[in-house]
């Protein structure tokens, strides 16, 4: 699946929020979640895959025991436009770190 797949899958099933969590396995292989407010997998993708590569879970990491430290909440209350710019950008960037704006950009 893709993320615009995954984004409009939860908005279908009246999702308003997930939380995106990167993580490893236990050989150190990269892999992002999309979790539920209780740290429940939603879907997950390893990180080399891609934004094409989301699957439905379990992962080899699966639930969480309520959300882990340092996980990111996306609003998807908006709706399906809104959901891409932002979970949708990140997605596509691979979750890395964007260079911070030049101080003249609004």
């Amino acid at each position: 699946m893709n993320i615009d797949q995954v984004i409009q899958d939860f908005i279908n099933k009246r999702r308003d929020c997930v939380w995106v969590n990167q993580t490893a396995n236990s050989y150190g292989r990269d892999l992002v979640q999309l979790l539920d407010e209780q740290g429940n997998e939603l879907a997950w993708r390893w990180l080399s895959d891609g934004h094409t590569g989301w699957q439905n879970p379990p992962s080899v990491i699966g639930n969480h025991l309520g959300l882990p430290a340092g996980v990111n909440q996306y609003d998807l209350s908006q709706g399906f436009g809104n959901a891409t710019i932002t979970l949708g950008a990140e997605d596509g960037a691979n979750y890395s770190k964007l260079p911070p704006r030049p101080p003249w950009v609004c």
